[in-house]
């Protein structure tokens, strides 16, 4: 064959870490249209870029050259640097992130869903979209690499949180976790509990 015919779509979603709520709204059009445009930077196509105050997604198109590990480590680092010289220094992403080959034919769907980021997480948590993407994707995992262990029974290496604190239910159930076989990759101290009383 003389020429090189690709299409290659992806669904990108990665949270802020210990998905904190740092994303302002102020602000993250700015931040989506910075993502977007590391993307073009590397010759690729940011479709759309959406997401709420602790998480995003991307609809990107990128090149056969691109390895997807290494978009997201420049996208994720880039960003961050950016982030903290504008507007938040306490600013960084969760170390690891979903990824989703998308096909042609359900880019505008796609399109849409990130879209519709703001209504859709009225009703529906992070954590709970997470696990419908991954099964609609058939990729499966180990919850208690999803959840913060406090939710589940606590893996190996997540510290306790601090004396005269408990869990916070309604927060519980939205921590991430990074694939990390060891355990919990965020200092539990630093989350922001609730007093107990």
């Amino acid at each position: 064959m003389g020429s090189t015919f690709f299409s290659l779509h992806y669904h990108i979603v990665f949270s802020t870490k210990e998905r904190r709520p740092l994303i302002r709204a102020e602000w993250r059009p700015r931040l989506h249209a910075y993502l977007g445009g590391i993307i073009s930077g590397i010759n690729g196509v940011a479709e759309i870029v959406g997401g709420v105050e602790d998480h995003v997604h991307l609809l990107a198109s990128l090149r056969p050259v691109h390895r997807i590990a290494d978009v997201l480590r420049d996208l994720k680092k880039d960003s961050t640097n950016w982030v903290k010289e504008n507007f938040e220094q306490r600013f960084s992403w969760q170390e690891g992130y979903a990824a989703f080959t998308v096909s042609p034919s359900e880019t505008n769907f796609v399109r849409s869903y990130i879209a519709n980021q703001e209504a859709h997480h009225g009703k529906h948590s992070f954590v709970d979209e997470l696990k419908e993407l991954l099964g609609k994707a058939g990729v499966e995992y180990d919850e208690k690499y999803l959840l913060c262990g406090w939710c589940s029974g606590t893996p190996p290496g997540c510290r306790s949180p601090p004396v005269g604190y408990r869990r916070s239910p309604l927060r519980c159930d939205l921590r991430l976790l990074s694939r990390n076989p060891a355990g919990c990759k965020f200092n539990c101290t630093t989350w922001p509990f609730h007093e107990s009383g």
